[in-house]
């Protein structure tokens, strides 16, 4: 349950977990987010959050939005219907959580690839940025392929 704030995942800030964690994440997650409809700011980071999760294919979220209040802790009854949607999980679609997997191995695919063109060209220090640039996005995802790629 994040109440009254909460920030993307997949920066440097917040990097990814390792593989095997990050897809347990991704498939057994249910995230809760309230926040008070006058705390544009809570609201605004809400809706990052909430991006960046889709972008990451986790899926289970649930926004309660507390009539009336500001940035405060969650009142009894916010807290209650949070504490009701965080005990009724929905797994997420196989076949959209697998579209998405597929989507993100893609991109990070892509972009190793790039990094070993780099190498091969003999732009090592082009390829050293990247790879920087790879481990702050994908985090745990990249590893332990960027790390290879950094002896390199």
């Amino acid at each position: 349950m994040l109440n009254a704030g909460s920030d993307p995942i997949g920066t440097t800030e917040l990097p990814l977990p390792p593989r095997e964690l990050f897809l347990q994440f991704q498939k057994s997650t249910r995230l809760v987010y309230v926040t008070g409809e006058q705390d544009p700011a809570s609201l605004a980071a809400d809706e990052q959050s909430i991006h960046s999760m889709r972008e990451w294919c986790v899926f289970d979220m649930d926004i309660e939005v507390t009539h009336r209040k500001g940035h405060e802790s969650a009142n009894p009854t916010a807290l209650s219907g949070a504490l009701r949607a965080l005990l009724n999980p929905v797994e997420p679609d196989p076949n959209k959580l697998a579209a998405c997997r597929a989507a993100v191995e893609t991109k990070l695919e892509t972009q190793f690839q790039q990094v070993e063109s780099l190498i091969a060209g003999g732009k090592h220090d082009d390829a050293q940025k990247l790879l920087h640039q790879i481990d702050a996005h994908f985090g745990g995802l990249a590893a332990p392929r960027s790390l290879e790629l950094a002896h390199k």
